[in-house]
């Protein structure tokens, strides 16, 4: 059930959130930039979880994608961020592939 894995993994960002540090990658069954795949209460109580927690999703913005990679913004600081994405055919998959290229001044942060 969508509705209650969801309020688990929330429970379980909070629980791994605690130190600042948290890297949540996959498959979320939201889009969140468009309408392609969500419901309203999933994806309000992401956002509303992952604000509360500050931590950026990376890929909020790509269009028709479900899979995602967040991170806590504490880590990131002024990382610089490139997103990459293959697969939009879909033959290898039926989803899109996704990363991130996070670029970290260690100087600063």
């Amino acid at each position: 059930n969508f509705a209650e894995d969801l309020v688990k993994q929330i429970a379980d960002f909070e629980r791994l959130s605690i130190n600042q540090n948290l890297c949540v990658a996959g498959d979320f069954n939201i889009s969140l930039a468009d309408d392609y795949y969500y419901t309203k209460f999933g994806r309000k109580a992401l956002n509303r979880s992952f604000e509360n927690l500050n931590i950026e999703v990376l890929t909020r913005n790509r269009q028709q994608c479900i899979d995602h990679i967040a991170v806590s913004k504490k880590f990131l600081g002024n990382a610089s961020i490139k997103i990459v994405e293959w697969n939009y055919d879909k033959r290898l998959s039926d989803h899109k592939g996704i990363y991130a290229d996070i670029n970290v001044d260690t100087e600063q942060n």
